[in-house]
């Protein structure tokens, strides 16, 4: 990772001219968009850059005379790189000499498609954002995303099952507890939720937690479990899947994208699905719960040599995808910044 950033800023110092460029980050505080923001902070310090984080407001009149103005006005050089995530506000597109956007397609509003305009550019965390948001804008990007590596060092024994679905109602949470309910001879599975997301059970073989859970101790049980179960119904990115590999973990997850770009049957499996309702620009994937239940099955049979060998290359698929990830992020906003 050193040797990274040095690379990079010996690279970006031809354009950089020997200072700092100024870069601000919009976001909410989000958990998920925490973890974006933290990353993204991370890749622009060691590209050389001053980083800023600054609250998202929402945008309420004019949005339309502002993304005009932002595209063919001048602007106030306050930074030379403004990214927002997942949401904007038109009215801050001014102060930045370059304006990025990095869209989650299931929480962005078709109405605001008018309101792409303002940006120089649209970055995709994956291919299958990317291909949505290519007709909607002159200049889309894709670039491999990464995760927070988790894992601990010296790692615990990796003896859970684990499944972890905080505050969304879209992580198949209450499939997954219905399949355990029919099978009481399984290992047990540990359960992570807020309040609302699937229904109280009682049974041996569940440890289910409800409400607030310490970030701390679901880390642990990250790096507690060898079996990640997230059959998700929808994801902006999926960093669950990207810190489960972190933690040497197996996965399983629904085949259908974003989640099969990042999972593949080397590191896990993909439960077939089934097309459900779109949510804004994206759609919801129903794990088949037949399939679900084989597959799991399947992983339960699995000997420990089997078991080690697919955590291995879990980890390897992480390292991976996270070197990718700061290479093309390097690329990608150095030719933006050099234009």
């Amino acid at each position: 990772m050193a040797t990274l950033c040095g690379e990079m800023r010996q690279q970006l110092g031809g354009w950089m001219g020997g200072s700092e460029k100024r870069a601000a980050i919009y976001a909410e505080g989000r958990s998920g968009l925490a973890r974006d923001v933290a990353i993204l902070s991370e890749m622009l310090v060691a590209s050389g850059c001053e980083v800023e984080i600054r609250p998202y407001r929402r945008s309420k009149r004019f949005d339309r005379l502002f993304a005009l103005g932002a595209r063919y006005l001048p602007r106030i050089p306050t930074y030379d790189l403004q990214v927002f995530v997942e949401r904007f506000d038109v009215r801050m597109l001014p102060f930045g000499k370059k304006n990025v956007f990095l869209p989650n397609q299931e929480w962005f509003d078709p109405r605001s498609e008018r309101l792409l305009i303002g940006f120089d550019a649209l970055m995709c965390r994956s291919e299958h954002a990317a291909e949505i948001f290519r007709a909607k804008h002159r200049r889309v990007g894709h670039f491999v995303f990464t995760g927070v590596d988790r894992s601990i060092s010296p790692a615990p024994p990796r003896t859970r099952i684990l499944h972890v679905a905080s505050h969304s109602k879209f992580k198949g949470t209450q499939q997954l507890l219905d399949i355990w309910t029919r099978n009481p001879a399984w290992p047990t599975l540990t359960v992570t939720h807020a309040a609302g997301v699937a229904a109280p059970v009682q049974l041996a073989n569940v440890e289910q937690h409800i409400g607030f859970f310490d970030d701390a101790k679901i880390r642990q049980l990250q790096n507690e479990a060898w079996l990640h179960i997230q059959t998700s119904e929808v994801e902006a990115f999926g960093h669950c899947f990207v810190e489960a590999m972190s933690c040497h973990g197996v996965v399983i997850t629904t085949d259908a994208p974003p989640m099969n770009e990042i999972v593949t049957t080397d590191v896990g499996a993909l439960v077939p699905a089934d097309d459900g309702p779109p949510l804004n620009l994206g759609r919801r994937y129903s794990a088949r719960p037949e399939d679900l239940e084989r597959i799991i099955a399947d992983m339960l049979r699995l000997d420990e040599t089997a078991r080690q060998a697919m955590a291995s290359r879990s980890r390897q698929r992480f390292d991976s995808l996270d070197r990718q990830a700061r290479e093309v992020f390097r690329r990608e906003f150095v030719k933006l910044l050099s234009e």
